[in-house]
């Protein structure tokens, strides 16, 4: 799965996908959420092992996302 998403109050609108059908989410599961709260990158290798990340709907899946890159 990939992502270009746009982030609003609420949600992330996914301006480019690969992977998945939906087409926006909720910004509370999102690891967004995180990465706009930052100065520098937000990257976790594996979102599984990630006490914050661990259980959110978009690692446990489907689709699933384990590794995420993000920048502020």
């Amino acid at each position: 799965m990939a992502l270009i998403s746009l982030v609003d109050t609420n949600r992330l609108w996914f301006k480019s996908k690969l992977g998945m059908q939906e087409s926006e989410a909720p910004r509370k599961i999102s690891f967004c959420q995180y990465a706009i709260m930052k100065d520098d990158l937000l990257e976790i290798e594996d979102a599984l092992e990630n006490e914050i990340f661990k259980n959110k709907p978009s690692v446990l899946g489907p689709p699933t996302s384990v590794f995420t890159w993000e920048p502020p």
